[in-house]
């Protein structure tokens, strides 16, 4: 059979605000594409009212919370401004970049009910990255494990990250039933490798991120990105952990040894970075996010995915994370895989000026192996599922 008369139908969470979230799901559609496959975006709405009621009843404190006082927010600016808001065209550029570079499902789902009640068919389910399997978002919804498909097509997953250190006893059976129905499941992170073995005794992979299955040349190519400057980008999340006011003399202390025009693409500045001219970036579109990371002289991040397009962008950088038990280990899981401790910088601790930040050829050789090993887990994946 032709590969292009193979459709495959991609479910993750693609219309989350959020750079890595709309990358992520670019970059395996263009590499399901690059492989010679016909594939869509299931346009199912992520967080809908069932997430919002779950965590309201819940104990659990994830990342998902703030989307409904953002909705609200946004919905008493629109009342009150007589003029859009960032929040508003930044809105605009992700779902211009959304309708430009993805191919959507026809169909659209608001909620699990409507997508259970009209399956949409494809010859592969595939599950993408994100955090699609994380209980804490998720909560009872069996979605992003493809549960709406009734009709015994294959299941498979490619990077599907959970990101906590066990599953909560409630949500054990119904990962242990969807998930045995996978024909091939790959993950994003080590930790969740033996706790999905234990509950599906199936043999499960550990892959790159999407957004590392295409080199800096294919991302600069395929979104037309060109730029001769040179920015000191500053990319920091606060939403598994805070790292002010520390983060702000990591920032000073790099800017000091690397220099650059600051970026700040997320987050607050002090009196350092406003002296120095910091220029604060609300209105960044996926495709701006690229170019900065693309001309970056240096990156200071507490992002996964800024983590991920330092690395893969060979960007000298330096990531912050919080080393306490049980928190979010997904960026220390990287670099210890890829060797690349040395960007590794924890945000309570005082920094090394003399600290290497320079790529090896150990390093570069990791990155690029990891890559291969898991575009070839994904074209085998899919062809095991076609035959």
């Amino acid at each position: 059979m032709n590969k292009r008369n193979i459709t495959v139908g991609i479910i993750t969470m693609h219309r989350v605000l959020n750079f890595g979230s709309v990358l992520q799901t670019y970059a395996l559609q263009q590499t399901v594409s690059n492989l010679g496959y016909s594939s869509e975006i299931i346009d199912y709405k992520f967080p809908n009212s069932e997430h919002f009621m779950y965590l309201e009843k819940s104990d659990e404190q994830p990342i998902i919370l703030p989307f409904k006082s953002r909705i609200i927010d946004a919905i008493k600016r629109r009342l009150c401004a007589s003029k859009p808001s960032d929040e508003d065209i930044r809105r605009g550029k992700f779902l211009q970049f959304i309708s430009d570079h993805l191919k959507i499902s026809k169909d659209s789902y608001r909620n699990r009910y409507q997508i259970d009640k009209q399956m949409p068919l494809y010859d592969v389910y595939l599950t993408g990255s994100d955090q699609v399997w994380n209980p804490s978002y998720i909560g009872y919804d069996t979605t992003f494990m493809c549960g709406f498909a009734r009709n015994g097509n294959p299941r498979i997953s490619f990077a599907a990250s959970m990101a906590v250190a066990e599953i909560p006893e409630q949500f054990v059976e119904y990962y242990r039933t969807e998930l045995g129905k996978y024909s091939s499941i790959s993950v994003r992170e080590q930790t969740t490798i033996g706790l999905l073995s234990k509950i599906t005794g199936k043999a499960i992979s550990l892959v790159c991120d999407p957004t590392m299955l295409l080199t800096k040349e294919q991302w600069l190519k395929q979104l037309n990105v060109s730029d001769s400057s040179k920015y000191f980008i500053v990319y920091v999340l606060d939403y598994t952990y805070n790292p002010y006011p520390q983060i702000f003399e990591i920032i000073k202390n790099c800017h000091h040894r690397y220099g650059g025009k600051i970026i700040v693409l997320n987050g607050k500045i002090d009196q350092y970075m406003k002296k120095n001219g910091a220029t604060v970036v609300n209105t960044a579109s996926p495709v701006d996010f690229i170019r900065y990371f693309a001309n970056a002289s240096f990156v200071v991040t507490s992002s996964f995915h800024g983590t991920i397009f330092s690395l893969n962008f060979k960007v000298p950088f330096i990531s912050v994370v919080d080393d306490r038990i049980g928190r979010d280990s997904r960026v220390t899981d990287l670099l210890d895989l890829l060797g690349a401790e040395r960007f590794k910088q924890i945000y309570s601790a005082p920094v090394d000026d003399n600290k290497d930040l320079s790529y090896t050829s150990e390093i570069s050789d990791k990155i690029e192996r990891f890559r291969n090993e898991s575009l070839k887990f994904l074209e085998k994946a899919l062809h095991n599922a076609t035959i």
